[in-house]
């Protein structure tokens, strides 16, 4: 697959989300993330993540949700990992300004299945989340599958394209509706977030990433508190180190 296929066919997807809406209201945000990684020692296949994310919305004018996301894992083999996690999420709500801050909190297990095709590598990763807020007793859970390619530029490129697209979908029906329009009530397709752009690899083990990305949320998901559906559109950057 040629750089230019991916990108057409990255392109295509992303365009593709908001048709799937008859109306929507789009928001421009901004997302950024820190994120390192590695074994706890050489050769050892027990693994360590950690991640920091920050975002921005109301056309970039106001923080939006902040992710503190670790996680321990384990390399069945060079292909195949195990993971389990947990993220604390603080968030203002989309529908009651006056409320203070809601902490949300996650614990996830994972499956992360990683190859290299022709000069690049796919990478399937298959989330569980249990979430919970502070401010309610009931517990979502939600299915999260992300695909990613990466491909380099040229043979012996610094530079690489990036493509990938999550699916995320509910597995069950809450009461989140009457605390926060960000993630709704109904079970079904919660939303489709995908990114493309680019990475600059400064080393074999650090590199960032930066490019467009795209989420679409639907109408329902919102606990019939928005009519119309939602897509984001924001900038991306990414940091990442692997140890």
């Amino acid at each position: 697959m040629s750089i230019v296929r991916l990108a057409l066919l990255g392109f295509g997807l992303l365009a593709l989300q908001p048709a799937l809406a008859t109306q929507t209201d789009a928001d421009f945000q901004t997302w950024a993330q820190f994120i390192a990684q590695g074994p706890w020692r050489n050769q050892n296949p027990w693994l360590w993540y950690l991640e920091l994310q920050g975002r921005f919305n109301h056309h970039s004018s106001d923080f939006a949700r902040g992710f503190v996301r670790p996680a321990v894992g384990y390399a069945l083999n060079p292909n195949w990992s195990v993971w389990l996690g947990y993220a604390y999420v603080p968030f203002k709500s989309a529908i009651d300004s006056n409320l203070s801050t809601i902490h949300e909190h996650r614990v996830f297990e994972q499956v992360i299945f990683s190859h290299p095709i022709l000069d690049g590598n796919f990478t399937s990763r298959t989330r569980l989340e249990q979430r919970f807020l502070n401010t309610t007793a009931d517990k979502s859970w939600r299915l999260r599958q992300m695909l990613r390619l990466t491909h380099p530029l040229r043979p012996g490129s610094k530079w690489a394209g990036v493509f990938w697209d999550e699916v995320f979908i509910s597995l069950n029906t809450t009461d989140w509706s009457q605390i926060t329009a960000n993630w709704g009530a109904q079970s079904g397709l919660n939303a489709n977030r995908g990114f493309l752009g680019l990475a600059y690899n400064f080393t074999p083990k650090s590199w960032v990433e930066f490019g467009y990305l795209n989420q679409y949320t639907p109408a329902d998901q919102f606990g019939g508190r928005r009519p119309k559906s939602q897509v984001i559109h924001a900038p991306m950057l990414s940091v990442n180190l692997r140890f």
